[in-house]
């Protein structure tokens, strides 16, 4: 129901006139109803339907963004009033929604007493593929809910416009995914990705490659302290014709957002950790540790950016993680990085990625992620190898390597869930592998609060939201074969979201870290698994580097309990 101009009025000068405060000037009244109505109006005229162009989007995330500002304006306004909120805001539905996203400054409470954090998966399923000659689109086409409703519901909304609107201030992280074919042959083929906070890029990153057909899963993330209404988002462009593969069913375009932790909790830990080194080549040489000299974040000082290590502040659980940009523009050159990752001197895990063809011209985006128990004043670091020769691209108009550390869950905390396991087998090079599941069969890193995975299968100990995360090494060196491994993420048998990595008959791709990772709602007692399929033939590692640091593994990590 909408309130009329002088029913707005009377709230507001009744409320201050309660409070004992200066009456509001009616003029603020008025000025902030018409913003209100003219905005809802633009923004309803604006949707108008599933079939919206870029530019439409472009307009919708303007005006959502307005009216975030008004609300934040009647914030202002009722606190200065001691006026109540739902007194104020009754104009339309779609702005109810903005305001109670905006004006929440709580963390909802689960059945099991744990708390709720935001967190969201949103799926651009449901275009078919599309092939795309260049051109940038911000905000992506990341539509469809497939993840978060019920953590929506209990913080009235969080996504709108293509736009999540922050809730609780908190620590964020946020990640994007775009499946592509390069079926141009002889065309350039590179996707970028971005991630915005509040309209302003703060990372992206570059995968594509010169002349030849290949899939490839383009992956980006970045963490960041954002406020209540603030926004996040993440777009793409494209330089060059490739294919983005959306037919698939299965949510292989994606962006996932979710709270590490809110700023309030005494227990955070984060570190977002980058440089601002000059971009440099490097043949055949190793930087150990990989020093990151700009602290975007380092809440509980952890990380020292003279030694490059993290030192641990409390006993738990933590995740460390590296992303490197590379451009490969020597011919005739291996191209092969390897990072590895740290425990007080003891390797808990390494893996590489890189070319043996004669191909030039080559944007590579190197992550690799491990989670390890640590002790308190335990040292955690990571490295990086480059086997011949690359350039390495620190900036490029933003940060394009980061490093990542902070705390899952420790001990003391009940309700924290977290399994990593690994795979430590024979190699295999078998051509058309399918495995599923994958029977993981070793503990990685001392991993495993709440226990709950065997034979293959995790079963949720509580109804909540959850992390999950596989990743596969493999070294394909059978050219003059068709190179695809796919990764599955199930649950209860279902298939949740696939992956696919690969190229075609007339290169060997060297050395491949293939990944999969979603946000998955899973009720108590229903299971969660990995795996996996091969078109081609492609050498599995299975056998590297003995079970207390294996390279294929999967971790599954309650984000949140509801």
């Amino acid at each position: 129901m909408k309130l009329s101009i002088v029913t707005l009025a009377a709230l507001l000068g009744a409320a201050s006139a309660q409070s004992c405060a200066a009456p509001v000037q009616l003029s603020t009244a008025l000025s902030i109803l018409k913003t209100i109505q003219t905005l809802d109006t633009k923004l309803t005229s604006v949707i108008g339907g599933r079939s919206v162009t870029d530019s439409k989007f472009k307009q919708m995330d303007d005006l959502a963004d307005g009216l975030v500002k008004v609300m934040l304006d009647i914030d202002s306004v009722k606190q200065t009033a001691a006026a109540n909120k739902a007194d104020l805001v009754g104009v339309h539905k779609r702005i109810d929604v903005v305001n109670k996203t905006v004006m929440n400054d709580k963390l909802k409470v689960g059945p099991d007493g744990g708390v709720m954090k935001p967190c969201l998966f949103v799926s651009a399923e449901g275009h078919g593929d599309w092939r795309v000659n260049g051109g940038h689109q911000v905000p992506g086409r990341f539509e469809s809910v497939v993840t978060g409703r019920a953590i929506m519901a209990a913080y009235s909304g969080m996504y709108i416009a293509k736009n999540f609107y922050v809730p609780i201030e908190g620590y964020y992280r946020i990640k994007t995914v775009m499946q592509t074919s390069s079926i141009y042959s002889r065309h350039p083929h590179a996707l970028g990705l971005d991630i915005f906070h509040n309209g302003v890029l703060k990372v992206d990153a570059y995968q594509g490659t010169r002349n030849h057909v290949e899939y490839e899963a383009h992956e980006l993330e970045w963490i960041v302290l954002a406020k209540k209404g603030d926004r996040l988002y993440a777009g793409r462009h494209v330089y060059g014709y490739v294919n983005v593969e959306d037919a698939g069913g299965t949510n292989r375009n994606n962006i996932l957002i979710h709270m590490i932790a809110a700023k309030s909790d005494s227990q955070t830990s984060v570190t977002m950790a980058t440089t601002d080194r000059p971009n440099a080549w490097m043949s055949s040489s190793r930087i150990n540790p990989m020093k990151m000299d700009r602290l975007m974040l380092n809440v509980k000082g952890g990380y020292s950016a003279s030694s490059g290590k993290f030192t641990a502040p409390t006993s738990g659980i933590y995740r460390i993680f590296q992303m490197m940009q590379t451009t490969y523009t020597s011919r005739g050159h291996t191209h092969a990085m390897g990072m590895a990752m740290y425990k007080n001197g003891a390797t808990i895990g390494d893996q590489y990625q890189g070319q043996n063809r004669d191909e030039a011209s080559m944007y590579h985006v190197h992550e690799m992620e491990r989670m390890t128990y640590a002790a308190r004043g335990n040292q955690l670091w990571v490295d990086f190898y480059m086997g011949g020769r690359s350039l390495i691209e620190y900036r490029g108009g933003t940060w394009r390597c980061n490093q990542q550390f902070y705390l899952v869950g420790d001990s003391t905390n009940k309700r924290a869930k977290v399994v990593q396991v690994g795979a430590y087998w024979g190699n295999s090079g078998n051509r058309g592998l399918s495995l599923n599941p994958i029977k993981y069969n070793t503990i990685v890193n001392s991993v495993n609060i709440g226990g709950g995975y065997s034979g293959g299968y995790y079963t949720c100990p509580i109804t909540g939201v959850y992390r999950v995360y596989a990743m596969i090494q493999t070294h394909a060196t059978y050219a003059g074969h068709v190179h695809s491994l796919g990764l599955n993420i199930y649950r209860s048998g279902a298939l949740i979201i696939d992956q696919y990595k690969g190229t075609d008959g007339n290169h060997d791709p060297g050395y491949e870290a293939h990944e999969v990772e979603a946000l998955v709602d899973c009720s108590k007692g229903q299971k969660l698994s990995i795996g996996m399929s091969v078109s081609g033939r492609s050498s599995v590692e299975w056998s590297c580097c003995g079970s207390t640091r294996p390279r294929n593994f999967a971790s599954f990590t309650l984000v949140t309990s509801y």
